[in-house]
């Protein structure tokens, strides 16, 4: 086994790896698809192919390429984001002590692991075990400080209009197919002269309230104060590079949803937000709804989390035609 450095001539290899199960995946996929540092792959050498040849991209023909004996991808500094198609591929032991030496020579502290649930598990076991041996040179104590998990949901654009025709067209729940083109969308089911807008940075002043809010109770680690700097620069960033769909009522941003990944055939939705006082009105499912609508019409795929235990959550996108696809699993360390 070998755990290899992806440079510009094998990230093609790991964007091939990540495309059948991109839904798992899309921040990685994007951070691939950017060319980013920090990108591994692990790879099998049992099977007979040289390593040199992999990492100097030699090994692959103009053909086609062989995926069997790629193992893994992930991203690795503070944060560590993974895939992991089999994790019973992989030789535990040897795995740990190829992943030690990537730690004790980067310098490397990991704040955050993030993947689907056998993933982490496996990661946190890999790095419990490292400080557990008493000849490691990985001093750091892995104290997790809180474990989030969640539900893996998806939306695929060729079934969403089989979604929509099942529908009770009696209901006033909104469907995708309420929602027209243009900036400014409407519902035949929002109230009054609420509508729903696609925000731009001309918009932060009037998002700032409601994205502080959002990442002070569901991105925060508990005890952690999210300060104003940290959500101008967050807010910035999803205006600047994602798409950001807004609630409007009574001249007030009330609900918000956007996109936080974008994949090669998958965007992820994140940011899902309704402010307190306005819950309860289905304003999160319009605005989903809205979202949706402009992702399907590029014809890709839709994923999204939410927290296993927020049932509400889970039937509202439902609804909407989400299905339940795996377990993720996210844990802070100290």
């Amino acid at each position: 086994m070998q755990i290899i450095p992806v440079n510009e001539r094998t990230f093609f290899l790991a964007e091939l790896y990540l495309q059948p199960v991109e839904q798992e995946c899309v921040f990685l996929s994007q951070l691939v698809r950017k060319h980013s540092q920090n990108i591994y792959i692990i790879f099998d050498e049992s099977r007979g192919t040289d390593f040199h040849n992999v990492s100097t991209g030699s090994y692959f023909d103009k053909k086609g390429t062989d995926l069997q004996n790629v193992l893994g991808v992930f991203y690795l500094n503070n944060s560590l984001f993974h895939c992991f198609k089999d994790i019973s591929k992989i030789n535990d032991k040897e795995f740990t002590l190829l992943f030690s030496k990537i730690l004790t020579k980067n310098q490397i502290n990991i704040k955050t692991i993030s993947g689907e649930k056998a993933g982490t598990d496996f990661m946190l076991a890999v790095l419990r075990d490292l400080f557990e041996k008493s000849d490691s040179t990985f001093t750091n104590e892995i104290n997790v400080r809180q474990i989030n998990e969640y539900k893996l949901m998806v939306l695929h654009h060729q079934n969403h209009q089989n979604n929509q025709n099942s529908q009770n067209e009696s209901q006033s729940f909104p469907n995708v197919s309420h929602f027209t083109t243009d900036s400014k969308f409407s519902s035949q089911n929002l109230y009054n002269d609420d509508f729903i807008m696609r925000c731009t940075e001309n918009d932060m002043e009037n998002l700032f309230e409601i994205e502080k809010q959002y990442l002070q109770e569901e991105v925060a680690v508990r005890g952690q104060k999210i300060s104003d700097a940290e959500v101008s620069m967050h807010l910035r960033q999803i205006l600047k590079n994602q798409l950001c769909f807004a609630l409007i009522s009574d001249d007030k941003i009330v609900s918000k949803a956007n996109t936080n990944a974008i994949g090669k055939n998958w965007i992820q939705i994140g940011g899902v937000y309704t402010l307190f006082q306005f819950r309860q009105n289905g304003y999160a499912a319009h605005t989903v709804s809205a979202l949706c609508k402009r992702i399907l019409q590029a014809h890709k795929n839709i994923a999204l989390f939410v927290r296993t235990k927020n049932l509400p959550a889970q039937n509202l996108y439902q609804k909407i035609g989400f299905t339940f696809h795996s377990d993720y699993k996210i844990v802070y360390l100290q």
